[in-house]
């Protein structure tokens, strides 16, 4: 019995399905808009009336919104995906302690990438059933100067107040590694030293490429996966952490 043949999707399918993946993963800078249709048709070497097909499926899903005579926007829909979008879920039913704030020196690694002197954030996130995050972010000295408490403790995540400041975060260097928690993380999780944790460690940038934000999260693994769904075919479905 012969396979049956497969027929590739049509070339605007295609188009929407990278752009799809770009507004995932925050290509796309919130309230600026897309480069424009000539710019995105050379760019997939396809003709206009094609391209529009591919914005007009994008905008019907509400990833998109197109102004007349402005151009074309993400809704924030797309960027919503992924870890961004689940911290700022996870804002609404959790507490934030702070456990340090201010001007420090930063580890040797995280001074080649800001400066001898930056902002050090230390805080923990939990809700009713205990502590299931730590995070120590560093910030340049400028930009994270008088960050509000208040803020940071109702929730608020640091890239939205730096956002605000003039400096939205275009793209980023994650990496996911496996840890033995050290005391200073240990105690706040209210778990014993050397307890494994999974540890997301980030370089946030800004569109000019400036460090912005270096930080490392540690996640208790019995609360928190790291899930990353797989496909054949069609936009890629970007990684979520799911709290349990």
């Amino acid at each position: 019995m012969q396979p049956l043949a497969t027929r590739p999707a049509p070339f605007w399918q295609r188009i929407a399905a990278v752009l799809r993946a770009d507004l995932a993963a925050g290509a796309f800078p919130a309230r600026h808009a897309l480069p424009g249709e000539h710019d995105l048709a050379a760019r997939f070497g396809a003709a206009r009336m094609t391209l529009r097909r591919a914005l007009s499926e994008l905008e019907a899903e509400g990833l998109l919104r197109r102004e007349a005579g402005r151009g074309t926007y993400p809704t924030g829909s797309g960027n919503a995906a992924g870890w961004a979008a689940d911290m700022r879920d996870f804002a609404l039913s959790s507490r934030v302690k702070i456990l340090g704030l201010g001007l420090a020196v930063p580890p040797p690694a995280v001074m080649a990438l800001l400066a001898a002197r930056a902002i050090r954030l230390e805080r923990v996130r939990g809700d009713a059933r205990g502590a299931f995050s730590h995070t120590l972010t560093w910030l340049p000295a400028g930009l994270g100067r008088n960050l509000p408490r208040r803020r940071l403790t109702a929730g608020e995540t640091v890239l939205n107040i730096l956002r605000e400041r003039g400096a939205a975060m275009t793209h980023a260097e994650q990496t996911v590694i496996a840890i033995a928690a050290p005391p200073e993380v240990a105690g706040p999780l209210d778990l014993p030293t050397g307890t494994a944790l999974t540890a997301l460690d980030r370089v946030a940038r800004d569109a000019d490429g400036r460090v912005i934000e270096v930080s490392r999260s540690c996640y208790r693994p019995d609360r928190f996966a790291y899930s990353v769904p797989l496909t054949t075919e069609g936009a890629p479905a970007p990684p979520r952490w799911v709290i349990a």
